[in-house]
């Protein structure tokens, strides 16, 4: 299962692992950061992932993928579903107007996989449904407040098609 996040500042950290804590089944967080990429503990960067080298966390621990731009970002992102191509879950946390988003829901079609994306403003989530309407699910969530966060991303999946598992782990 994977979580991806985009454009979160360095403490993205702490939110993985606060995550980690609520959703157990979370194994990967992917983020769009230059300050995030300078960091080396507990992260893979997308060259040592490619390579499948680079320190594995602790087991609790997902891995954190940090990537400088959108294209390193999207190239990490469908690196990592085409590794896993099992049915996949994926929860873009500050997901803007749904670009990437929709371009991950595409990578999972025909899989039976479940693409969503949230971000913190009405306004933009809005924007993203209407540009990507049927290809991937958008709501409303702030990344800091996990159990909202959970909460919203199980509404996601109950409503727009996700699976059986609604509140488990992205």
């Amino acid at each position: 299962n994977s979580l991806l996040g985009n454009d979160l500042m360095l403490t993205a950290l702490s939110l993985a692992r606060q995550l980690s804590r609520v959703l157990p089944g979370l194994r990967c967080v992917l983020l769009k950061s230059r300050s995030v990429a300078k960091v080396e503990r507990q992260l893979v960067l997308p060259e040592a992932f490619a390579a499948e080298e680079g320190p594995v966390p602790r087991a609790w621990l997902p891995r954190v993928i940090p990537a400088v731009g959108v294209k390193e970002y999207r190239a990490a992102a469908r690196s990592w579903l085409d590794r896993h191509p099992g049915r996949q879950r994926v929860l873009e946390i500050g997901c803007h107007v749904g670009t990437s988003t929709a371009l991950l829901a595409e990578a999972v079609q025909g899989r039976g996989g479940f693409v969503a994306g949230v971000d913190v403003s009405r306004s933009i989530v809005e924007r993203a449904t209407a540009l990507h309407s049927g290809r991937a699910a958008f709501g409303v969530a702030d990344a800091w407040d996990a159990a909202g966060l959970v909460r919203v991303w199980g509404e996601l999946q109950a409503t727009h098609g996700g699976d059986d598992e609604a509140g488990g782990g992205a």
